[in-house]
């Protein structure tokens, strides 16, 4: 039927990658989960069009996320430096993220998790406003509130959902870029918000698409939604299969779907 959304079954997984050095470091992380949760519920009647895993990337090996059989892979964010990392779990979580991004699995790195994206592949990453982060930080200026984010590449359907404004939260940012990824995102001060992996199905996004900016501490709704980070979720689920319209003709808000 014309107009009519095509949605993923109830057996597919999506999984959420806990990148902290510490697994009860966990908000973050369920933050993703939660968000993706709701998306998944929008129109299927309350029943979940997919499933929501978390792991923490020490407990992964790629035999264990083959034995998950997610549709596709998102990593969070980190509280720490990657210094601060224990050098096997820093070396095991490159490995990890370099091998997953390899594969044909679409996968979604936000903020910590697009720095690590692009360290697996030999970029740099640095504070936004100077100095070297190391082992912790403290004494840095952390960006934070909304941020416009203007798209300058193609990056498919993520891409296409760039401009707009998104909540960030971070101290350091890509320096270095290397030339297998394609910048399809920018902003200020920090200039690297979105990425592509060319010729995979990979996105990095500095800023987090998950955060509602009106969201008081605690997760409530404090006014009207801020942030247009639910465009980028949705156009990621619409490149891996899990959330689909049959045609070009549905609602492009994704809160409609």
């Amino acid at each position: 039927m014309s107009g009519t959304p095509v949605v993923a079954g109830p057996r597919q997984r999506l999984l959420v990658i806990n990148i902290n050095p510490d697994a009860a470091t966990r908000n973050g992380t369920r933050r993703i989960a939660r968000a993706f949760e709701r998306l998944a519920r929008l129109r299927v009647g309350g029943d979940a069009a997919f499933q929501v895993h978390i792991r923490h990337f020490r407990r992964l090996s790629l035999e264990e996320v083959a034995r998950l059989g997610p549709t596709a892979v998102v990593l969070g964010p980190q509280g720490v430096p990657f210094d601060a990392y224990p050098n096997g779990a820093r070396a095991h979580l490159f490995a990890l993220i370099a091998a997953l991004a390899d594969s044909a699995r679409p996968l979604l790195a936000i903020c910590g998790g697009h720095q690590a994206l692009v360290l697996s592949h030999g970029g740099a990453i640095g504070p936004v406003h100077g100095g070297r982060a190391s082992g912790s930080y403290d004494g840095h200026t952390k960006e934070t509130g909304l941020r416009r984010v203007r798209r300058v590449g193609d990056g498919g359907l993520v891409g296409a959902a760039l401009d707009g404004d998104f909540v960030v939260s971070h101290v350091e940012g890509v320096t270095l870029l290397p030339s297998c990824f394609e910048l399809i995102g920018e902003g200020e001060p920090c200039k690297v918000q979105a990425i592509r992996l060319r010729g995979r199905p990979v996105w990095g996004v500095q800023f987090h698409p998950e955060r509602d900016a009106s969201a008081t501490p605690d997760g409530r709704r404090a006014g009207p939604r801020r942030g247009d980070g639910d465009g980028v979720l949705v156009a990621f689920l619409r490149e891996a299969g899990l959330m689909l319209q049959s045609n070009d003709e549905g609602p492009s808000d994704p809160t409609r779907l």
